[in-house]
């Protein structure tokens, strides 16, 4: 699947509230600072510099197979956010999060159905995954406001692990994902 700038040779993809940036130059700070403070993974971020220092260098890199996004509020291009995408399965798989300033406004929605208007779009996409822990319940929301269709997936979150650590029996209670798959975006 080819990126934003590889298709249309452009950057961005406006929505009704946002704008979706593809990551570059340019924005990759921005990216970052929000990409921290929104992550899931925000306050780890916060207690260990090591391990924001390691992911910080990973993106954008020839090693990231995601593809990122910066989600930009439109009227003032403020940063408000992040969608990114992997392949998983022949189909981009969704992760998205807005900044604690932005939530419950409609940015989320908006910067996803934008995307996934796009992606949809092209010949030879079937559909999005879309993985949520069951407690996103802002995830959750939007995934089902997409059109998403609860599918069985693979755990992303235990496969993740087990590739890390192995089979471990202490990492036995971790939560569990739930798997959307959007096939078709409204109008």
């Amino acid at each position: 699947m080819r990126t934003l700038d590889q298709q249309t040779g452009h950057r961005e993809l406006p929505g009704e509230k946002v704008i979706v940036s593809l990551l570059n130059a340019d924005n990759r700070d921005e990216y970052l600072a929000t990409y921290k403070t929104a992550s899931t993974f925000a306050a780890i971020y916060e207690k260990s510099e090591d391990v924001w220092e390691h992911m910080h260098q990973y993106f954008g890199t020839d090693k990231d197979f995601a593809v990122r996004y910066l989600i930009l509020e439109k009227d003032i291009r403020t940063p408000c956010g992040f969608l990114n995408y992997e392949n998983q399965g022949g189909n981009p798989a969704l992760d998205i999060a807005i900044a604690p300033a932005y939530r419950q406004k409609g940015y989320g929605f908006d910067a996803a159905r934008t995307l996934c208007r796009y992606l949809l779009s092209q010949d030879d996409l079937e559909k999005i995954i879309w993985n949520v822990l069951p407690s996103n319940i802002a995830s959750v929301r939007i995934a089902e406001k997409l059109g998403g269709k609860q599918i069985p997936w693979p755990d992303m979150i235990s496969e993740a692990f087990d590739a890390a650590f192995g089979d471990t029996p202490e990492l036995e209670d971790l939560p569990s994902t739930i798997t959307y798959a959007i096939t078709q975006i409204e109008k």
